[in-house]
């Protein structure tokens, strides 16, 4: 896609909407780091939603490495991959680096306000891992109710993306890196009003959001011929909106 006009039918082609769906949408946690995304997918669709899910962020980079060494793709201790992570993205310049960027990620207020100047904060949802942790169902609805498609499907709690870890990690780099988060931290939480923020994450997931748009809106993903328009999402917890929106 980058440097060049899309092809979207390449893109549509992922997709299967049945008659009965009113909403589709994708689930990734690259979209909202990468720099040029938000933009592209406005280009689009300007009418696109987003749902961000939030994790801790030293808790986020911890995960993301644990499974780059378990690919194989990563060859350095976690301490070694912070520690150097600043000088291995250079080598991805101009570019964000997809694998290396840990620490990078988890600096969430210049994304999220991307998103809200280019979308408005009407079309985005910010949620915490510990909300669907632990009040699974009315999260779930509040999700339901930001799409504008039936609330009251009740699905079975599920734990996704679980990894296991050799060894927790160095309790005094946790709490050094924690520190390093902290003013972006209190931007966060003047930007989408929440104040326990720099409580998120103790739930082994990873930060992750959904990108939802209504089918045929601006000539995008076409309307199902005889029918409501689509209801589909990949991977994760909010794979339940595909209920949602066939019920």
């Amino acid at each position: 896609f980058r440097g060049s006009k899309p092809d979207y039918e390449k893109y549509h082609a992922h997709f299967r909407p049945g008659r009965q769906h009113q909403v589709i949408g994708e689930a990734s946690p690259i979209y909202m780091y990468w720099n040029n995304a938000p933009s592209r997918i406005w280009s689009y669709n300007r009418q696109m939603k987003w749902i961000l899910i939030l994790r801790n962020p030293v808790d986020r980079a911890y995960s993301a490495w644990n499974m780059e060494r378990t690919r194989g793709a990563e060859p350095l201790t976690f301490e070694e991959a912070v520690a150097q992570e600043q000088a291995r993205c250079r080598e991805a310049l101009p570019l964000q680096h997809r694998i290396f960027s840990y620490l990078d990620r988890g600096f969430y207020a210049g994304q999220v306000r991307r998103l809200f100047n280019i979308f408005g904060p009407e079309n985005c949802l910010i949620l915490l891992n510990e909300d669907l942790h632990l009040d699974h169902q009315r999260t779930l609805r509040s999700v339901f109710q930001f799409l504008g498609v039936n609330d009251s499907i009740a699905t079975a709690e599920r734990r996704v993306f679980e990894q296991e870890y050799d060894r927790p990690m160095d309790a005094a780099l946790h709490s050094r890196l924690t520190d390093m988060f902290h003013f972006d931290m209190r931007e966060l939480e003047r930007l989408v009003g929440r104040v326990e923020l720099e409580q998120v994450g103790e739930v082994v997931a990873d930060q992750r959001l959904l990108v939802v748009g209504r089918a045929g809106a601006g000539g995008r993903l076409p309307p199902v011929a005889g029918g409501d328009q689509v209801a589909e999402v990949h991977r994760g917890a909010v794979d339940a909106l595909v209920e949602a929106g066939a019920a």
